[in-house]
């Protein structure tokens, strides 16, 4: 396994790891209005989140050992398209649904923004990160 194939896989997990502790804690409670009075799980949230881009940026500045050749180039640019267009996806139909829900009552809680903003930025490093490990372990060729 090549060392930015080991790293990605290391990163995706660890962004899965958060984005679970976020989730978990977002809906753990008897409201999601309530999660805007919530400090101690910001806090924590917060916290988790800076931990992946320190996790993130270890794992990147290892990468540099290994040469980018135009094979890793190639997947980096699948990944980031991928990953790109998954999270755009997510973010908008989520905002839909939202939309749709609470269309009545003409506004949505504000912690809703939060769940948005948190887990669009750690599906975009998981999705990265999970994406790069299994193309590289796939292969691509010239005619993919």
């Amino acid at each position: 396994m090549s060392i930015r194939s080991r790293n990605s896989l290391i990163s995706g997990v660890t962004w899965l790891l958060i984005i679970t502790v976020l989730v978990l804690m977002f809906f753990q409670g008897d409201s999601v209005d309530e999660w805007g009075y919530n400090g101690v799980r910001r806090l924590v949230s917060a916290i988790a989140i800076l931990l992946g881009i320190v996790v993130n940026t270890v794992m990147l500045s290892k990468n540099k050992k290994e040469p980018l050749d135009e094979r890793s180039r190639a997947i980096q640019y699948r990944t980031s398209t991928y990953s790109l267009q998954f999270c755009v996806t997510y973010a908008f139909v989520l905002c839909m649904v939202l939309f749709l829900i609470y269309e009545k009552s003409e506004s949505v809680p504000v912690s809703w923004l939060w769940f948005i903003a948190y887990t669009t930025f750690t599906l975009t490093f998981m999705l990265g990160s999970f994406l790069y490990f299994f193309l590289d372990r796939k292969g691509i060729t010239y005619e993919d």
